[in-house]
C-alpha cells in the first residue's frame, strides 16, 4: 500500500481553544465554506448524520459480533432496575434505532450485563 501526503495549502485558526484543522488544496470554495461553517461550531455533530441517513447499512460493511467462547461460563450480573425516567430514556433511544432498522431485536437466555447511560454534552 503506498502512502502519501498532500501538502494543504490553507490552514485556518477557528477557535485557539480547538484542536488545528487544516483544508486541503483540492477543497473548492462552496465545500470549503460549508466546512469551515461546521468547524467553527463542532458543538452539534450530529447536523452531519443522522441515525436515518444511515438505514440499510449492508452487514459486510459495518456489523457487531459478540466473540463468545461456548466454553466459557459468563459472569452474570445482578439485574439493576434503572429509574423511570432513565428507563424512558432508554426505551425512546431503543424504539427508534429499532423503528429504522439500525439494530435488530437478540434474545439471550440469561441476563448478562446491566445498560450504562452516559448523558451527552449537549444536555439530552
Amino acid at each position: 500500500m503506498d502512502v502519501y501526503i498532500e501538502q494543504a495549502d490553507e490552514e485556518m485558526i477557528l477557535d485557539e481553544s480547538l484542536d488545528s484543522r487544516i483544508i486541503g488544496p483540492d477543497s473548492s470554495a462552496s465545500p470549503m465554506k460549508e466546512l469551515e461553517a461546521f468547524l467553527v461550531n463542532p458543538s452539534d455533530p450530529s447536523q452531519m448524520l443522522q441515525h436515518n441517513d444511515m438505514v440499510g447499512i449492508d452487514p459486510s460493511v459495518a456489523c457487531h459480533d459478540l466473540k463468545v467462547d461456548p466454553k466459557v461460563c459468563p459472569r452474570i450480573q445482578k439485574r439493576r432496575p434503572l429509574s423511570t425516567k432513565r428507563y424512558g430514556a432508554l426505551k425512546k433511544e431503543v424504539d427508534k434505532l429499532l423503528a429504522i432498522e439500525f439494530i435488530k431485536e437478540a434474545v439471550y437466555l440469561k441476563w448478562v450485563s446491566n445498560p450504562v447511560l452516559v448523558r451527552k454534552n449537549n444536555k439530552k
